[in-house]
């Protein structure tokens, strides 16, 4: 049976990998480790082949004695070629040597320097097990490249002699004209090329598409285009996996006989050297391109399809961490601190709608019902899904939370940490925390936080109707095993004006009935945010006026006039 999971590893780290293996093992994680996976009677290097072609990531313990180990040099090489990811975690204050850095150098290391060594592999399982969900579900829509065209007569073969004698190949001087890559550009830069080119003949292809290139800036862990993807809530080795994976052509040719491929009309002339013009104009005729203008000019020239596929937002939850939105990276600066640093698409556009829904209701800063609303708004949120799971009318939740919302703020309020001072920068910062070392904020970690840190008024409101935020905190949408069933389930109103509304949204009804009651422009607010005044009409058609109405030491911050129905005192 293929398992996803290969452990190379020299023979004087054995201990550690035995750790490794045991340890994701019982999280779930099927994992090949020799000797203990090859049959009796089983060739050594036909096992070992085997199971590298078919896993999907290579954990490589490193240490001293990785360096001088001639099979784990093999192992990691085979992997590499074939486009596995590669895992390195290092379990000796240790550096690679130069044949091994060639193959794992630019990828992302764990460090299990200090013991236990089980204190370290929590972050590993996490990584594996979403590399592994991602490709479960890209795997079957990989869609391949089109078939190269050959000249008739011309046939397939093992290597590019016999394609290049028929007129087809990078040094026919009849088909294409080499292209030297002229004036000034940075080490960085042209190191992006150069990865492109090997990654392109390394996947068996015959030109540098939009996915190879991409593949070839995040390559690097520490480039330009890898730290702007992990700003904008990415993870550029599962980006990069997922590329190469989507580019890799089939082939019954080993990769050496796919030389790197020379920079020519026909292999770079409809991407590659238009995103070269466009960095030199960006960086001047007589300034270095350097990897930030290539990067730039590449998310300005890019495809709008291939642009769409990266920000597409797939099914499953584990390829959040890979959407990206071009148009919003070719504007980042990795370096410059910004509110949604590390939030991905998802988790933005989340707040993105709190803030166009409280600049429609003209509340300011966004309340806790409009983040509330903004992650119910859209059938592909989790929360959406989450509660619609459970039975809960979401559509007419999220339409009571937004007509319940009323203020006078002015309608060019800007999304920033004025407008996010009231619940949105206080969520974040707790998913932050919730997301450790990773360091990425998700959908779903933004919504386990904001449930945390809801105001707890509302929480009790909610739960009288069924929606208990505590235990959706961390519910999945795909079980209804994971929350019980309510206790007492009170039914939302069919109508918002009707009195039947106090029973299962109280302040959301004691909102909307002092707003209707007040709409008269020359009668005051019946139970104005100020002075907390109680009219004794109001008190005694609604009973719950003077529990509501308790004095505060400060203005609803709901309001920027102070004015707003007292309502506003528990959902904002």
């Amino acid at each position: 049976m293929n398992k996803p999971v290969f452990i190379s590893y020299p023979s004087q780290n054995e201990a550690a990998a035995s750790a490794v293996c045991s340890y994701l093992e019982k999280r779930g994680i099927r994992c090949w480790i020799a000797p203990r996976d090859i049959s009796p009677g089983e060739e050594y290097a036909t096992a070992l082949i085997h199971a590298i072609n078919h896993c999907r990531t290579l954990v490589l313990i490193f240490s001293a004695h990785t360096n001088t180990s001639t099979q784990v040099r093999r192992e990691v090489e085979r992997a590499v070629t074939k486009g596995k990811i590669i895992i390195p975690i290092r379990v000796e204050s240790a550096t690679p040597s130069e044949s091994m850095e060639y193959f794992i150098g630019n990828t992302h290391w764990l460090d299990a320097l200090t013991p236990p060594l089980e204190n370290h592999l929590e972050q590993l399982f996490v990584a594996i097990s979403s590399f592994i969900s991602a490709f479960e579900k890209v795997q079957p829509s990989i869609a391949k490249p089109p078939p190269v065209t050959r000249p008739p007569g011309a046939k397939k073969s093992g290597n590019l002699e016999s394609e290049e004698k028929a007129g087809f190949g990078s040094s026919s001087a009849s088909q294409t004209i080499k292209l030297e890559l002229s004036g000034p550009m940075q080490h960085q830069a042209r190191a992006v090329i150069d990865c492109a080119r090997v990654l392109t003949s390394r996947c068996h292809c015959r030109e540098i598409t939009h996915r190879l290139l991409m593949a070839a800036f995040v390559s690097d862990s520490d480039g330009f285009a890898s730290r702007v993807c992990r700003a904008a809530g990415a993870d550029p080795r599962l980006l990069w996996s997922l590329l190469i994976a989507m580019s890799y052509q089939e082939s019954d040719a080993e990769p050496e006989n796919y030389p790197p491929i020379a920079i020519t009309n026909e292999s770079a002339g409809r991407i590659l050297l238009p995103v070269i013009e466009q960095a030199r104009q960006q960086a001047g005729e007589t300034s270095a391109i350097s990897e930030a203008d290539l990067f730039r000019a590449f998310c300005a020239k890019a495809d709008p399809a291939f642009a769409e596929l990266l920000k597409s937002q797939a099914a499953d939850e584990a390829l959040e961490i890979s959407e990206v939105d071009l148009s919003e990276l070719g504007k980042m600066d990795p370096d410059q601190p910004d509110l949604f640093i590390n939030l991905t698409l998802r988790a933005r556009a989340v707040v993105r709608q709190a803030h166009k829904l409280a600049l429609d209701r003209q509340v300011h800063p966004i309340p806790n019902r409009l983040l509330l609303a903004a992650f119910l708004s859209d059938s592909n949120h989790l929360a959406h899904q989450l509660l619609t799971r459970f039975g809960i009318p979401v559509e007419k939740l999220c339409q009571l939370l937004i007509k319940s919302a009323t203020g006078k703020a002015p309608v060019e309020q800007q999304l920033d940490a004025n407008a996010c001072a009231r619940i949105v920068t206080p969520a974040i910062q707790r998913a932050r925390t919730l997301a450790g070392t990773a360091g990425i904020v998700t959908e779903r970690l933004l919504w386990r936080a904001f449930c945390e840190l809801a105001e707890p008024r509302m929480k009790v409101e909610l739960k009288a109707a069924g929606i208990d935020l505590d235990q959706f905190a961390d519910a999945d949408p795909a079980s209804a095993d994971t929350i019980p069933p309510p206790q007492n389930k009170k039914p939302l109103p069919k109508d918002i004006r009707t009195s039947k509304l106090r029973s299962a949204l109280r302040p959301l009804e004691f909102a909307m009935t002092t707003a209707l009651q007040t709409q008269s422009a020359s009668s005051p607010p019946a139970c104005a945010v100020r002075g907390y005044k109680n009219s004794g009409r109001m008190s005694e058609k609604h009973p719950a006026a003077i529990q509501f109405g308790v004095p505060r030491s400060e203005p609803c911050i709901g309001s920027a006039g102070g004015d707003v129905a007292c309502g506003h005192i528990y959902m904002c």
